[in-house]
């Protein structure tokens, strides 16, 4: 929300809702509350930083500015498909993880699956008053390589092994060159190579890429998983994750191994219990990966994380310890080191445990899949930087899956749909859109007040605010509820736990019984809110969408509902045409929801009972 003093008109001020506000629409104008008519502002004059013509294929990403010094400009880019001007997208250039606006507009397009050939891009800046600068540049499309590759030789015994990507095949060119990447550290280029792996890094799936080049310079890197002298493309996110895991821990045990040899009497004998475990978890991390790649045996892998993970619970404990008794500060900020990197390695195997859940759902082959394993960062609370593709954890919160997961799903939610996340406070039995009304409406009157005006907000404001607040709080409502859904899915129990050692400020629900538990009362309640908006209400929905036969739950409630979880994932996916059009955009809330549901449930010719789906929305105060 922005407050701008009109330098055309000596006290006048000029109110923009900018970021949050979708619509992109002109507010008002005001003198001290009266309403006025539009002043003139510079006229937009964009400046496209890249590209303004090139050979792309895959994503293009298009970076611009405005030169003019226009108000608050918004940057929209069209492609010319010879019938009509399609949308790419566009960008208000606000960021609400850091609540600020950008100087920068950029716009992505996904040219997968359009026809090659020269296309015509508008480039749009817009300013809240209604003015435009635009520019126009032609870009040739050109579909990148296709990589085809096979295993042609392999002897274990020596470690040798032949590599051909000679039946790749570009569809509108052709490829002149061919760089591999065996994930050891080398690299080879050719189109058929042959590699030596020592043989003790064999022991394990290794991920190995090839990165193909055409003659207009478009390249596509394809990673696949090398193991007992097969290829497969299944499970490469997990597997650079879990090896990734493995050297780490491998690492930890040399450092700790060094660091118990200098210590005497029961510390060194607590390092030096550190650093074994920290090897027997490095080695037990190579079984789930021969479960995933040699037999897909999903359940296996998930059973060895989870044994790693309770091993490094107790290196943790051990080298807690081991802290205390450590002398020096030195000493004891080392100890820390290593037990802040365990959290993180903790973290993540989670993360792993959470995508390997959601495969089983999906298939190895499903859209989502593909998507790599999160950073973490141990910090100052427990969110998901969007911009950043962050995870950031309390202490607290580190060893707590509920917690963990929640955070994961707002991960693959965004990396899945490319679109920003609403953000801002909530609590799971409130209307969002009220609370946002609040704080927006507060944040006007702080602005009046700053410049010395009375806290008097027009009308015409407090209306438009009030529409902005109830879409936001809709959209933030279904990010938390999906959040909290799938979290609950995972582990196929409808309670959230996140819980707070040494105070009484737990976080703890049940989506299925649409109840939280009152801390001060010692006793479950009964949530008070139902609507579009209440976070609780969503994910009760979507839980009672889920639960039943077809996904092995118990459904408590016995609505007649239980549809597979690969539809309600289809229902927060893109869809696009032959021409690359996106004709089912990702949900904004739970009613576009819906409508994406009722389309992937006809799509996939399930029969389902619309009068039962719609019940089950209307008992948590939903309309569809």
């Amino acid at each position: 929300m922005f407050l701008v003093f009109n330098p055309y008109a000596q006290g006048q001020v000029i109110w923009i809702i900018a970021g949050n506000d979708r619509n992109l629409t002109r507010l008002a104008h005001s003198t001290y509350g009266e309403l006025v008519g539009p002043t003139p502002f510079p006229q937009p004059e964009v400046n496209l930083f890249r590209p303004e013509s090139a050979v792309v294929g895959g994503i293009v990403f298009f970076e611009l500015s405005d030169v003019g010094g226009s108000l608050l400009p918004i940057a929209k880019a069209e492609y010319f498909d010879g019938t009509s001007w399609v949308l790419i997208g566009e960008d208000d250039g606000f960021d609400p993880d850091y609540d600020v606006e950008r100087s920068t507009r950029t716009i992505m397009w996904d040219t997968y699956g359009l026809p090659s050939g020269w296309y015509i891009i508008k480039i749009t800046l817009y300013d809240l008053i209604g003015q435009t600068g635009e520019i126009a540049v032609r870009i040739y499309v050109d579909q990148p390589p296709i990589p085809q590759v096979q295993v042609v030789s392999y002897n274990p015994e020596t470690g040798y092994v032949s590599f051909d990507a000679s039946e790749s095949y570009d569809p509108d060119g052709e490829i002149v060159e061919w760089v591999w990447d065996f994930g050891d550290g080398k690299t080879a280029e050719g189109p058929i190579v042959e590699h030596h792996y020592d043989l003790e890094y064999l022991l394990m799936p290794i991920v190995v890429s090839v990165t193909l080049a055409d003659d207009k310079g478009i390249s596509e890197k394809k990673e696949y998983v090398f193991s007992n002298g097969s290829i497969k493309e299944e499970f490469v996110p997990e597997v650079k994750a879990i090896r990734e895991k493995i050297d780490k821990l491998l690492k930890m045990y040399e450092d700790l191994k060094s660091l118990s040899d200098a210590q005497t009497g029961e510390l060194k004998e607590l390092l030096s219990d550190a650093s074994s475990s920290a090897l027997y978890a490095g080695s037990d991390l190579t079984y789930p990966l021969t479960d995933l790649v040699a037999f897909k045996d999903i359940d296996k892998a998930i059973e060895g994380i989870e044994k790693v993970k309770s091993e490094i619970k107790n290196i943790v404990d051990t080298l807690s310890k081991a802290k205390d008794l450590a002398t020096t500060q030195n000493l004891k900020d080392q100890i820390q080191s290593h037990i802040d990197k365990l959290h993180e390695i903790w973290i993540q195997l989670q993360f792993v445990y959470g995508k390997l859940n959601l495969i089983k759902m999906i298939g190895t082959q499903a859209h989502g899949a593909e998507i790599d394993v999160p950073d973490v960062r141990i910090g100052d609370g427990s969110y998901y930087t969007w911009c950043t593709s962050t995870i950031t954890l309390l202490r607290s919160d580190v060893w707590d899956t509920d917690v963990i997961l929640h955070e994961l799903d707002h991960y693959i939610w965004h990396e899945k749909a490319k679109n920003e996340l609403a953000g801002g406070g909530h609590w799971i039995d409130e209307h969002l859109g009220d609370r946002k009304y609040k704080e927006y409406l507060k944040a006007a009157e702080d602005m009046l007040k700053a410049a010395g005006l009375p806290p008097n907000v027009p009308q015409a404001i407090k209306d438009h605010l009030k529409d902005l607040a109830e879409e936001e709080g809709k959209k933030l409502a279904l990010s938390e509820g999906w959040a909290h859904f799938s979290m609950a899915v995972k582990q196929k129990d409808p309670e959230y736990w996140d819980k707070e050692p040494g105070n009484n400020d737990d976080v703890r629900f049940d989506i299925e019984k649409g109840k939280y538990w009152k801390e001060s009362e010692n006793k479950w309640v009964n949530a008070t809110n139902k609507g579009e908006d209440v976070e609780l209400s969503i994910a009760g929905i979507l839980w009672d969408l889920f639960d039943g036969a077809a996904n092995g739950v118990n459904d408590q409630d016995n609505d007649g509902v239980s549809i597979d979880f690969k539809h309600i994932w289809c229902a927060i996916n893109e869809k696009k045409d032959s021409k690359g059009k996106v004709v089912r955009s990702p949900p904004n809330n739970i009613k576009e929801f819906y409508k994406n549901l009722i389309e992937c449930l006809k799509e996939a010719g399930v029969p389902y009972d619309k009068d039962k789906v719609d019940k089950v929305f209307k008992n948590h105060g939903v309309t569809p």
